[in-house]
């Protein structure tokens, strides 16, 4: 990750700012890594050049990254039907 890069997220990861939370969160994830395709989430972003917070905000929503695939992979699925929100677990323990 370049410095500049790195500076931007960190700045933008601290929330001192006028982004959306969403941003916020994603800088603070990017970040951090250790995430499956973290490292060409990284490279799509200094190919991109970005300057400013609201760069990379208009940037991160667009496009597909990896990073998204992550919150879809945490997702807590019903181990008795694997459906993610599984009204019946969680109103009386059972699954539906």
């Amino acid at each position: 990750m370049t410095k500049e890069l790195r500076e931007l997220l960190q700045v933008v990861a601290e929330g001192n700012n006028d982004l959306w939370n969403e941003t916020i969160e994603v800088s603070q994830k990017l970040l951090k890594g250790g995430y499956y395709g973290h490292d060409a989430d990284i490279e799509n972003l200094e190919e991109r050049e970005i300057k400013t917070g609201f760069e990379l905000e208009r940037v991160l929503s667009q496009g597909k990254w990896y990073w998204q695939k992550e919150e879809v992979q945490n997702i807590d699925y019903c181990p008795g039907c694997n459906i993610a929100y599984c009204r019946g677990r969680y109103t009386t323990g059972q699954c539906e």
